[in-house]
């Protein structure tokens, strides 16, 4: 194997581990941010979510500036886009945890997770190179272009994407720290799980392109 190719591999599996870890010890889950905010009201776990976009937004645009990443932008196909969210969504609350958290329950020993897990595995199969590839492909048909390529606000109205982060991260900033303070619990507190996970997703976009 060359270094190139080893260099990917490690660096996947490393990132990997690390972001796995994070998000256990924080009990990073959309699914139960959600539930935990529109049931209980408590705002915990939805707070680290919000900072982890903010840490991984800014993180990936410094990336790009300094030309260490290319990130292509894909078409916006706006029919595949809904419903696959929708279902997507719906499935997270059968199944009681969303992607992320299916991965860390699975090390945890829920045998529930494995059955998800492998619900991945057979849906993901089937949509690529199964029986639903003729649905996907229809359900990706509907696109909105904007002069020939993926509708960006930097493309639509010449926006920088910096003259949105900074405001939005401002107003994020102020709406996270004044909130409740965080009920008692035995995971991160709430500014750690947000920090290091958004750290680790902008690190994964960068480790990615060792293999190009």
């Amino acid at each position: 194997m060359d270094e190139p190719l080893f260099s990917f591999y490690a660096s996947a599996v490393l990132t990997g581990l690390a972001f796995g870890y994070a998000t256990q010890r924080g009990g990073f889950c959309l699914t139960r941010a959600l539930s935990n905010f529109f049931i209980m009201r408590d705002a915990t776990i939805l707070r680290a979510y919000g900072l982890a976009l903010l840490i991984a937004t800014v993180g990936v645009h410094i990336l790009l500036a300094t030309g260490l990443v290319e990130i292509p932008i894909r078409p916006f196909r706006w029919l595949s886009n809904v419903v696959g969210g929708l279902l997507f969504g719906s499935g997270m609350i059968l199944a009681g945890g969303c992607s992320g958290s299916t991965w860390y329950r699975v090390g945890e020993g829920a045998i529930g997770a494995w059955v998800v897990l492998l619900a991945f595995a057979m849906g993901a199969t089937a949509t690529s190179v199964g029986v639903l590839v003729p649905l996907r492909r229809w359900l990706q048909t509907p696109t909105i272009m904007s002069g020939g390529t993926s509708p960006t606000l930097y493309n639509v109205i010449g926006l920088s994407p910096w003259a949105v982060i900074i405001p939005l991260g401002i107003v994020l900033g102020w709406v996270l720290w004044r909130g409740a303070s965080e009920p008692e619990h035995n995971k991160w507190p709430w500014p750690v799980t947000g920090t290091v996970v958004g750290i680790l997703i902008a690190l994964g976009w960068w480790t990615s392109s060792f293999g190009d």
